[in-house]
């Protein structure tokens, strides 16, 4: 099993700046939360007013993120139930190829280490890929993942409850 692989021959083609996946649903409120986070952390503004969320917001919602060194990766509003965080901002370069990621380590309590050891399939490192300077990890679409398999514990009534956020940048619409 692969990350950013499914089976086959199939392989993300994108950028990915930051990948968070809770163990639970979170409240429409929180999902606000995040949404904003990864707006103002990857695009340096605050949603556009006129943006339709998903259930629809009233106008008069005015959502507060605490300002911060754009130097500093912050971290996510909503910890509660995190179970998994990939940013592009942590991540092991290749020593062979420093604009190659080797690693990719989960910033939860879990620490679950993603890697990849065979250079020909290690995506891209981006530096300064995003208008504020942020880095990405670049997929090419051909062979780049990581060796591992996210197990996620789902919870709600049902233990099949999960939220999944992305900041992603997908220079292919569908997967092959």
């Amino acid at each position: 099993n692969y990350l950013f692989h499914r089976q086959g021959s199939d392989y993300f083609s994108g950028e990915i700046g930051e990948v968070l996946i809770y163990n639970r649903a979170l409240s429409d409120s929180e999902c606000k939360t995040v949404e904003d986070y990864l707006f103002k952390k990857w695009i340096g503004a605050e949603l556009p007013s006129d943006v339709i969320r998903w259930p629809e917001q009233p106008a008069s919602y005015d959502p507060h993120i605490a300002e911060t060194d754009p130097s500093l990766s912050p971290q996510p509003p909503v910890m509660a139930g995190l179970d998994f965080r990939l940013d592009a901002e942590e991540v092991l370069l290749s020593s062979a190829d420093p604009n190659k990621v080797y690693q990719w380590v989960d910033r939860t309590a879990t620490a679950r280490t993603f890697w990849q050891p065979d250079q020909t399939m290690q995506p891209a490192y981006v530096r300064n890929a995003t208008y504020l300077g942020r880095p990405v990890v670049r997929f090419d679409g051909s062979n780049d993942r990581f060796n591992d398999r996210i197990s996620i514990h789902a919870g709600g009534s049902g233990g099949n409850e999960i939220t999944v956020f992305a900041a992603v940048n997908p220079t292919r619409t569908s997967w092959n």
